[in-house]
């Protein structure tokens, strides 16, 4: 059994493997690591693309470019709800 002042000292020893090494804490407490998704910049540049598709889409009332922009659309959601969807597990 630990007394109380190990465990803070075991307590203040992890909270500073965390610190400076995420990865390897995290490895050493069982999970695993996944390679980081798609960067915000190309998230961003997905969503902007998909705002102006479905603007000019409107404007032009093309089919073609509604059926596309509808589509890059439901892509840009579907990244950004797997992202959410990864961090939180």
């Amino acid at each position: 059994m630990m007394t109380s002042e190990e465990r803070r000292q075991l307590r203040q020893i992890e909270r500073e493997l965390v610190a400076s090494d995420p990865r390897l804490a995290l490895l050493m407490s069982g999970g695993t690591y996944r390679r980081p998704g798609p960067g915000r910049a190309l998230l961003v540049l997905v969503d902007v693309l998909a705002v102006a598709m479905v603007v000019l889409a409107v404007a032009t009332g093309v089919l073609a470019l509604i059926f596309a922009s509808s589509l890059v659309t439901l892509i840009a959601l579907s990244v950004h709800t797997v992202r959410k969807r990864v961090r939180t597990v």
